[in-house]
């Protein structure tokens, strides 16, 4: 740290220095000034931790005398572990506040109620890893308009120009807003960060439904290491305004952003089909199947990539063996299917077989 003040001859300057983690808010009420002669720091023991436990599993990394965490969450993992932890030793009190969601920062306080050793807090810190490139999993929202809070010639529009060579540039504690044109689900934002691959930028983003109120679905820091897209999803939220928070970057206080583009939901498996061409179905038959997956943007799915498990209510009189509708003896059984394609599954409509002998004239089957 310094300060520099010119044509000073006499003053008293007073700085509190505050350690925080992401999402921690700052403290309302200042200690009283000490001179830096008095600075000193505090003896005595502090109380530990014996363990710490994520969704039940022990922390690999876990030590008493480490007190700061990073773990990588699986990208299809939509909530933070659950934290849990136990103290070292008996007597002491240990509270935890769980992360809300991810990236997001856990905290565990460990203190002695008979005040024999001082309080020690513990961080562990979640996050995905990074996602780089235009994902193909969900839908690309056009951008109606956009603004910044400033710029210094690179404008806030060469963000949405497709080019990478341009790019939106601004100095400071800064601010960049996309305008979808009406309210959407959205679920993430991909951002090029200009010399990405060279420094860390800090920014977080909001969204709002009328460009008043404004709520906070991302707190970050890029990864450093690329100036393609990189991903940040978080929870589905209705919004027509997206905003992109600027605090510079670990070399300076610029914010400087090649490109942008905001997404819609994630495309996932939606609805989920089975049916048969036969006007009768009798005892013996082999009827192939027919069954179709549909995403939620009403797309079908290849279904080469679709697992499809068949279910029955009677495999005596109907059952399905690789994707053929088996008989064996008269009477009347339920079919359906349940379908998973990444990670979701949804049962299928259920067909009313009725089986009739090879002779008979059935009626045709409920579909």
């Amino acid at each position: 740290m310094t300060i520099h003040m010119d044509d000073m001859l006499r003053g008293t300057i007073s700085v509190w220095m505050v350690p925080l983690m992401p999402g921690e808010p700052l403290p309302q009420q200042a200690p009283a000034p000490l001179p830096l002669a008095q600075w000193a720091v505090a003896g005595g023991e502090l109380a530990r931790l014996g363990s710490i436990a994520l969704d039940g599993e022990p922390l690999a990394a876990f030590e008493p005398d480490r007190y700061g965490y990073e773990v990588e969450v699986p990208a299809d993992k939509a909530a933070p572990p659950v934290v849990t932890a136990a103290a070292a030793e008996d007597g002491l009190l240990v509270n935890v506040r769980q992360a809300e969601s991810i990236p997001g920062t856990a905290r565990i306080e460990v203190s002695d109620p008979a005040e024999m050793k001082a309080a020690a807090v513990y961080y562990v810190s979640f996050a995905h890893p990074p996602q780089y490139g235009l994902p193909e999993d969900r839908p690309v929202w056009p951008v109606a308009a956009v603004a910044a809070s400033g710029h210094d010639g690179n404008v806030p529009e060469n963000t949405i120009d497709s080019n990478m060579g341009t790019r939106w540039s601004a100095y400071g504690e800064q601010w960049i807003k996309y305008d979808l044109g009406e309210v959407r689900d959205v679920s993430a934002l991909s951002l090029a960060w200009y010399s990405g691959n060279t420094r860390f930028s800090f920014f977080n983003i909001e969204v709002s439904v009328d460009g008043e109120q404004w709520e906070r679905v991302y707190d970050g820091i890029s990864s450093g290491r690329t100036t393609e897209h990189e991903l940040y999803p978080f929870a589905r939220v209705p919004a027509r305004y997206v905003r992109v928070n600027g605090f510079g970057n670990n070399l300076n206080l610029w914010n400087s952003i090649a490109e942008t583009a905001v997404y819609g939901p994630k495309y996932e498996i939606e609805r989920a089909v089975i049916g048969y061409d036969r006007e009768e179905i009798k005892r013996k038959d082999r009827v192939p199947l027919e069954a179709q997956a549909y995403l939620n943007s009403g797309e079908p799915i290849d279904m080469s990539q679709v697992e499809v498990r068949y279910a029955t209510t009677d495999p005596k009189i109907a059952d399905v063996k690789d994707g053929v509708l088996v008989t064996q003896k008269t009477g009347t059984a339920e079919i359906w299917a349940e379908m998973t394609y990444r990670n979701k599954t949804v049962r299928s409509n259920v067909l009313v077989v009725e089986v009739v002998k090879k002779n008979g004239n059935g009626p045709k089957p409920k579909k």
